[in-house]
């Protein structure tokens, strides 16, 4: 009799488990249901993960993956234009239910530079997830501080904060990747960002890690912006040299060559065998119109007269508010 009380009584436990289960994903689903297929660069209300985690019973990461899908629509429907304004708050809510999903940091700090009011919140997320993993996921750490160092550097002009965070990571985080510490002496050295970034996302062809559709399309076009750089910044040069005096704008450079170059020169053997295989899809070896042209139209290739070099009109650069935030934070960090 107790044997069939004790079975009658674990059956009974497993049929509640299993109908609370489903009713409150049921109820999970009719919460973010209308949020789910939107797109768009106005997707509505977005709720944050204090406002969802208790209405989810503890299915949060059974949400913050709905929301993932729902994350990779909404990027991807706006690929073309980029007007994902709302991406950083669905990241965020993706890491308030889930603190140790890693890639959503990684996609984070990939895809947000590409629009203008996401950019700024880069560090943000990437220090969160820094601070919500330390103790708990450290395994996580070494690619929030690789993206992290790449953004001060490439996006924020911060070659000194870019150079102290990839030395941090070199000597201080287990796992960080051995080009770190290489990379922060270029940095110290004062050698071109763009040629230090197009080895960097060289270098992601031939790791190992396992890459989406949509990171490997970034990968090639950020090769092709940062190879491009590299190229109308050498043919700059050999132009100066040439004529005496500096461009006064990009167009100067058609049919101008572009070797010598020491920017390439510089790139790993292997990764500039690599190189050679696209360079003609990019025209790299005398400057032509689509040598001029950027892969991203909204974000073109610029000659900067005051400070005599090429670069990309990256958001930052030119978000006056942004560049307020990048000095307090520098500030914050000196008082600290």
């Amino acid at each position: 009799m107790k044997i069939f009380i004790r079975i009658f009584g674990t059956g009974l436990l497993l049929v509640l488990a299993c109908v609370t289960i489903y009713f409150s994903q049921k109820y999970t689903w009719s919460i973010i249901e209308k949020h789910f297929y939107e797109l768009g660069s106005n997707p509505g209300y977005i709720p944050t993960g204090q406002q969802v985690r208790p209405a989810v019973l503890g299915l949060d990461h059974f949400v913050s993956d709905l929301y993932w899908i729902r994350t990779v629509q909404y990027a991807g429907g706006n690929s073309g234009s980029f007007q994902f304004d709302s991406l950083p708050e669905y990241i965020d809510l993706i890491t308030d239910l889930d603190p140790h999903f890693g890639f959503a940091y990684h996609f984070g700090a990939l895809t947000f530079p590409l629009n203008e009011v996401a950019i700024d919140r880069v560090v943000p997320l990437l220090e969160k997830g820094i601070k919500l993993n330390k103790d708990s996921n450290p395994e996580l750490l070494p690619q929030m501080y690789i993206d992290l160092a790449f953004h001060k550097y490439y996006y924020e002009d911060d070659l000194d904060g870019g150079a102290e965070t990839y030395e941090y990571c070199a000597k201080n985080i287990e796992g960080c990747p051995p080009y770190a510490k290489n990379v922060a002496a270029f940095l110290r050295a004062k050698v071109g960002k763009h040629e230090i970034a197009l080895q960097l996302w060289l270098g992601k062809v031939f790791d190992e890690e396992e890459k989406s559709k949509e990171e490997l399309e970034l990968i090639s076009r950020k090769i092709e912006e940062s190879s491009k750089l590299v190229a109308l910044t050498c043919a700059e040069k050999n132009y100066e040299k040439k004529y005496g005096t500096p461009i006064s704008q990009l167009d100067d450079l058609l049919n101008e060559p572009v070797h010598p170059c020491e920017g390439f020169v510089r790139i790993n053997p292997k990764l500039r065998m690599y190189l050679q295989k696209v360079s003609a899809d990019y025209d790299l070896q005398v400057v032509s119109p689509r040598t001029l042209t950027s892969p991203y139209s909204h974000n073109p290739f610029q000659w900067d007269a005051e400070n005599n070099k090429i670069s990309a009109k990256y958001w930052l650069q030119h978000d006056e508010r942004a560049k307020e935030r990048l000095e307090k934070r520098k500030r914050m960090k000196n008082e600290e």
